[in-house]
């Protein structure tokens, strides 16, 4: 026998693309899963091959130098080497870390496959293993890459695959490769099977279901990575609310490049760019409405979309995850410490009733400290039962494990401790933490560089955390089993110096798109402490006035990014954690009113958003002065809720003083400055100042388009003003020209009913009459009157032009019979 492939079981797929290749050029191959059958003797089976080889294929990536068995290998073959140089050849199909990789192997010639297609990946391998050669066996086996014949990126037109090694060209933020997964390679293999197949004029959507700590993350996550050569686009997305299912959809867009605007725009948008290609893979993490699935599925599109729910949602292919079996088990223990005996290994799981979030831990323990397993499960025994919110009688073994391994973390660090402490009051989403210094901005500073990475060193070590990049990520049920832990007492002083910790991390300006990146990985955590504000108490934390100054930031970001619902949430955190403290007419306080104040408009309560806008001018100018950017703010927004209102004379008078400070103080191309200049061109157009509103409306869309621009609301804004205003001036042509692709825009984006694409439609009906197309007029004046109505009521201005419109259109059409 020529070669022995030696890998790791993640790497499976490309070790039988090895071996097939090898035998395909005449040599002589031995693999463990074509060759060893089952009841074989593992240890048997491998002195048996390293004996018989010319050489040992070692394939290298970072879940090899992770596996017990692996090791066992390339360490027998490397005591060989010192006799029969050549032997032990190391194949590099993933890039390993300099500290993954053994010092003993750094000599050693390897062959490096990572980044290249098949054919290169070929040739290089068999010219670098040149030697005797025969006659082609005949047998083939397809490359990896292309998913074995059954999941070809769809429309890849035949695009070379990469071999592995290279992620996808849009990857992330997908969680990192867990190295000591185990097991489940019956669900890996049903679920490959649901995504894999042909086109289809519609997305193909498979889930896993099971209850928390299970390891369904943990699995999608796999299956993500095992699979990345498939797909040029990857995105993970967690969803346990609408609104963190949002963010990530905005992220995603962000990465791609498209403009900014509301969700409901930037997912249209979305949806029209992945409809152009079938080669990606969206993953929605921890779904729990299936109202939420429902509002993220990509509509008319090929592509592949997996969900992850602790509960089955109806009427989806689903692949139900349960505990480990016992076998499952026993490895996952094995693979944290070979030396533990079968029997012992299986009472630490019986012990924890086979969740495998609670094996994991279990085994990351028993690895780090020299406590035997009699001692540590009379440990587990003694552990204090926690209570949690929601029942979770199925986790008495994880309450014990985390406190175990939370006890540990504090003997070997008691500040590593008191950070996971107050991790646990953040969101479910990864933490980006990192040490202080230049280049912190937007990430949580865990303390200097030094003892930040020793702090996720250990957080990982215990298993307490999985690290995602540079930061890390706390399970759901183990936040909830650290928090359950915590005194009333200890519960504030642990949460307001979680307050402190986020601070660290402002990302800066929530106005600058430049920003948003930082933001959307931050917002969640934010969200999550201010709930826990909201409902903690008595005592209540130490009140830091950064974290104020960060929450309103915050909600800003989430106006900004058409999250109105959460801005909500945030100003009613803000208040039943201050409880009227500092008042009324604190800065951030205003700040986070205005805000909310915008928010409540953009969810259709006018008349609230308008009394509160109000309210918060007052304020501001009295306390703060006129020109102070938060009074702007205030203007600009209650300005543009007085013209949806109709109250257009108070509207216009407002917005005119108020444009010339924003312009002066704000700069003309800030988004509430153009905000602001529609917000008057409209009025103007209303008052029958027709032609300044043409003129503003004008400059304003040539900076929006330059900004933003096509897609955006303020940029839609001022089309519809200024086709409304083209059609009052006679320029029937340009205004129906203009207003029909501004009504097909308003009405993907935004709905037939919003107040932009009435405007549009209004313009619309307008310019049809005038060029003498009677029929078409009518027939869109009568359902924009019937929409303004139901929208406005009968005394909005929007209401009686469509009634004109309507009524001019019937004439026409009865003076023409």
């Amino acid at each position: 026998m020529d070669f022995f492939v030696s890998h790791a079981g993640p790497d499976t797929e490309w070790a039988e693309w090895v071996a097939a290749t090898l035998a395909s050029a005449g040599y002589g191959v031995e693999l463990d899963v074509w060759d060893w059958t089952a009841g074989t003797s593992f240890v048997a089976a491998m002195n048996r091959a390293l004996t018989r080889a010319g050489r040992v294929l070692a394939l290298v990536s970072p879940a090899y130098f992770a596996r017990t068995w692996t090791t066992a290998e390339w360490e027998a073959a490397f005591v060989r080497r010192a006799e029969d140089s050549g032997f032990l050849v190391p194949v590099l199909i993933r890039r390993c870390a300099p500290e993954e990789y053994p010092r003993l192997l750094t000599p050693l010639i390897h062959i490096d496959l990572v980044g290249l297609n098949e054919a290169a990946a070929r040739k290089m391998l068999v010219d670098r293993l040149a030697g005797p050669a025969r006659p082609p066996a005949g047998a083939t086996v397809p490359f990896p890459g292309s998913e074995r014949g059954a999941l070809a990126p769809r429309g890849s037109g035949g695009r070379p695959l990469v071999f592995p090694g290279r992620l996808p060209d849009v990857w992330g933020p997908v969680p990192a490769r867990n190295l000591f997964f185990t097991g489940r390679d019956q669900a890996l293999a049903d679920l490959h099977a649901r995504l894999a197949g042909d086109a289809e004029p519609v997305v193909t959507v498979s889930a896993l279901a099971g209850m928390g700590g299970v390891g369904k993350t943990q699995l999608a996550a796999e299956y993500a990575h095992r699979h990345a050569s498939a797909y040029r686009l990857v995105w993970w997305i967690n969803a346990e609310t609408a609104n963190q299912a949002a963010t990530g959809l905005g992220t995603l867009a962000d990465t791609l490049g498209l403009p900014p605007g509301d969700p409901a725009q930037r997912r249209a948008m979305l949806w029209a760019a992945l409809a152009g290609r079938d080669d990606w893979l969206l993953v929605y993490d921890n779904i729990t409405d299936p109202d939420t699935l429902a509002a993220v599925l990509p509509p008319r599109v090929s592509g592949r979309v997996l969900v992850t729910s602790r509960a089955r949602l109806p009427r989806l292919p689903t692949v139900d995850i349960g505990i480990f079996d016992r076998a499952e088990s026993v490895a996952l223990l094995h693979y944290h410490l070979s030396e533990l005996s079968t029997a012992d290994a299986d009472r630490v799981a019986s012990a924890l009733t086979d969740l495998p979030l609670a094996v994991d831990q279990a085994g990351a323990y028993l690895a780090e400290t020299p406590l035997g397993v009699d001692a540590y499960l009379r440990l587990l025994a003694d552990q204090p039962q926690l209570a949690l919110a929601d029942a979770t009688p199925d986790h008495a073994g994880l309450a014990a494990t985390v406190t175990a391994a939370r006890a540990r973390l504090a003997a070997l660090d008691p500040d590593a401790a008191g950070l996971l402490d107050q991790l646990a009051f953040l969101a479910s989403d990864p933490i980006p933490l990192a040490g202080a210094g230049p280049t912190s901005t937007g990430l949580v500073v865990a303390g200097d560089r030094g003892k930040a990475a020793e702090r996720l060193r250990l957080l990982v070590r215990l298993a307490l955390t999985r690290r995602t990049g540079t930061g890390v990520q706390l399970h759901r049920l183990v936040a909830a089993l650290l928090r359950a832990r915590l005194d009333p007492d200890e519960r504030a002083a642990t949460l307001g110096r979680c307050l402190h910790l986020l601070v660290s991390a402002n990302p800066g300006d929530p106005e600058d798109p430049a920003t948003w990146l930082a933001w959307a990985a931050i917002a969640p955590h934010i969200q999550a402490a201010s709930a826990h504000l909201a409902t903690i108490g008595p005592p209540a934390p130490a009140e830091p006035e950064p974290f104020r100054a960060l929450l309103a930031d915050c909600a800003w970001y989430l106006y900004r990014n058409g999250q109105a619902d959460s801005v909500r949430q945030l100003a009613t955190a803000l208040g039943r954690w201050t409880r009227g403290r500092p008042g009324p007419d604190d800065l951030h306080t205003l700040r986070v009113a205005t805000a909310l104040a915008s928010a409540l408009s953009f969810l259709g309560e006018v008349q609230e958003a308008r009394n509160l806008a109000a309210d918060t001018l007052t304020r501001c100018r009295r306390v703060l002065g006129e020109d102070s950017p938060v009074t702007l703010y205030s203007a600009v927004y209650l300005a543009g809720d007085l013209v949806v209102l109709g109250e257009m004379e108070e509207a216009r008078e407002l917005a005119a003083d108020t444009l010339v400070r924003c312009r002066r103080i704000l700069g003309p191309d800030r988004p509430a400055t153009l905000d602001l200049a529609a917000t008057l061109a409209n009025a103007l157009l209303a008052g029958g100042e027709v032609q300044e509103a043409r003129e503003l409306a004008a400059d304003t869309l040539a900076r929006c388009r330059r900004v933003f621009g096509e897609e955006p609301p303020v940029t839609l804004y001022s089309r519809a003003t200024l086709s409304g205003a083209m059609m009052m001036l006679g320029e029937a042509a340009a205004a129906r020209e203009l207003a029909a692709d501004t009504l097909v825009r308003c009405r993907q984006l935004l709905g037939p009913d919003d107040p932009m694409a009435l405007l549009s439609a209004v313009a619309l009906a307008g310019a049809l009459l005038l060029l003498g197309e009677a029929q078409a007029a009518r027939e869109l004046a009568a359902d924009t009157l019937a929409r303004c109505r139901r929208v406005f009521g009968e005394d909005h201005l929007l209401t009686r032009y469509s009634g004109t419109a309507l009524t001019g259109a019937m004439t026409m059409l009865e003076s023409d019979a």
